[in-house]
C-alpha cells in the first residue's frame, strides 16, 4: 500500500487461514536526516477455533419486508469474558438500514453477552423509560461455539 506516518500498525485477524504480511518502514529526524528502509515479515493467523455471527434482528426483520423508518435506530455493545475490549456497533435507519446487523465474532466456549439500546420512531417508543431509550434492554447471553454458526438475537 500507500507510506502512512505513525507510530504504530494495525492488522485484523483473517476470518479463515493465516494471512503473511511485510511492513517497511524507516525514520527520519528534525533535520530530515532519513535512514534506509527497513522490512519484516510477520503471520496474522485467523481465531483458533474460527469465527461466527451474532445476528442482531430489530423486530422479525430477517422474516419480514418491514425496514424501520428513518430516525429509527440500534446502538449494541457485545461483551466477552476472554476479549480484551467490547465489540461495538451500531444501525440507523436513516443511512438504508435494514434492521438486521451481522457481527462476526471468535468461535469460543464462553459467552458473549449483548446489550442494545433501541429507538422506533415510527411507534414512538424504546427500550428505556424515555423519549432517548436511556437505558437498553436485558442483557441477553449468546453462544458462538462452531465455526460458521449464525446465533440470532431479536430486539
Amino acid at each position: 500500500g500507500t507510506w502512512t506516518g505513525g507510530t504504530s500498525v494495525s492488522v485484523a485477524a483473517p476470518t479463515s487461514g493465516t494471512e503473511s504480511h511485510t511492513l517497511y518502514w524507516y525514520s527520519r529526524d528534525a533535520a530530515g536526516n532519513q535512514e534506509a528502509t527497513n522490512s519484516t515479515t510477520f503471520s496474522v493467523s485467523a481465531p483458533a477455533g474460527g469465527t461466527g455471527t451474532i445476528r442482531l434482528v430489530w423486530g422479525d426483520n430477517d422474516l419480514s419486508a418491514y425496514v424501520p423508518v428513518p430516525g429509527s435506530w440500534a446502538h449494541w455493545e457485545i461483551t466477552s469474558p476472554t476479549l480484551a475490549m467490547p465489540i461495538i456497533g451500531s444501525g440507523d435507519a436513516s443511512s438504508g438500514w435494514n434492521g438486521i446487523d451481522d457481527v462476526t465474532v471468535p468461535a469460543q466456549a464462553e459467552p458473549y453477552t449483548v446489550t442494545i439500546w433501541w429507538w422506533d420512531e415510527d411507534w414512538g417508543w424504546g427500550s428505556g423509560p424515555d423519549e432517548d431509550g436511556g437505558l437498553p434492554d436485558a442483557p441477553k447471553t449468546v453462544y458462538v461455539t462452531v465455526p460458521g454458526q449464525v446465533a440470532r438475537v431479536q430486539y
